[in-house]
């Protein structure tokens, strides 16, 4: 229900091979009608939609025991049954710059599989620091928002610099489909600086899509530094305020915490007022909460 009546209000959403009681079944139909089947099995797969794709690039030292479990449970999953259906592969594999063959992934994963011989085990984490991009084709579409930011205002100008570094650093975030006053929007980005390339004035139109892997996915160690640049000033912890779990959607679904607003820095607070202003909270949204500061949500939906 909730799937159907999401893929009703916004896009983002791909379905196939949609069957209702085992016979095809016209999707765009049901999509389209007011109400769902009165009876019936229903079976399909939901992916995100308009090609976008889940990458996540992992530097990870080996001789760590916490950096090694990530990289066994993700060089695993890539060969899993399931990693066909999503598309998912390790790409770009090295071993302290040095690139890797497919044969020599496959090496590293069986030497990291829990029931490899502890010798051999202990051969690979001692060979120094694992690099891989993660990659998966048919990620689990998290949500979907459009945003129409008046670039003149300094608070719609922040939420658009926001967006644009969270789309830029974080996996499985990223923006389509952008239009300035109206005409198409693509300019080249600055890696170094994900949102420079943004005017001061205009009416910026987007979508700002987020997807993720089925099931659980570990983050990239905070340790190394990859990946966990912060959002908009440097990122400080500050007392007294606990890290706060991330909801779900039936799965593990994680953020960078360098990537959360926080309420007592006075910039986000401005980002995250103007976006609790314009977002929209879906019934068990995970992206949502893991961005604004807890009192903050909308709806009443702050943990006490």
């Amino acid at each position: 229900m909730r799937l159907w009546q999401r893929a009703r209000t916004e896009g983002g959403e791909e379905w196939s091979l949609v069957r209702i009681d085992g016979r095809p079944f016209d999707a765009d139909a049901m999509l389209e009608s007011s109400e769902l089947p009165s009876s019936g099995t229903l079976l399909l797969e939901c992916y995100a939609g308009g090609g976008v794709c889940f990458e996540a690039r992992y530097e990870l030292d080996l001789a760590d025991e916490g950096m090694a479990a990530i990289a066994g449970h993700l060089l695993g999953r890539a060969n899993g049954r399931e990693a066909s259906a999503a598309q998912e592969s390790i790409q770009k594999a090295s071993i302290n710059g040095h690139l890797l063959s497919a044969t020599a992934v496959a090496e590293f994963r069986q030497a990291l599989d829990a029931d490899a011989a502890p010798s051999v085990r202990a051969d690979v984490l001692a060979r120094g620091t694992l690099c891989f991009t993660y990659v998966c084709r048919h990620p689990l579409h998290v949500c979907t928002r459009h945003f129409v930011l008046d670039l003149s205002r300094m608070d719609d100008g922040a939420v658009a610099a926001a967006l644009c570094v969270w789309a830029s650093a974080v996996p499985g975030e990223t923006i389509v489909s952008q239009l300035l006053d109206g005409e198409v929007f693509s300019p080249p980005i600055d890696a170094e600086a994900p949102a420079a390339h943004l005017p001061k004035e205009g009416i910026l139109e987007f979508d700002y899509v987020v997807v993720s892997p089925v099931g659980f996915f570990p983050a990239q160690p905070a340790a190394s530094g990859l990946g966990m640049p912060p959002t908009l000033r440097p990122q400080q912890p500050i007392e007294g305020v606990a890290a706060r779990p991330a909801p779900s959607l039936g799965r593990a679904y994680t953020r960078p915490e360098g990537h959360r607003l926080q309420s007592q820095h006075p910039l986000d607070s401005v980002v995250a007022d103007r976006l609790a202003q314009l977002a929209y909270m879906y019934p068990d949204d995970p992206w949502l909460p893991a961005v604004l500061p807890l009192p903050l949500l909308p709806d009443g939906d702050a943990a006490p």
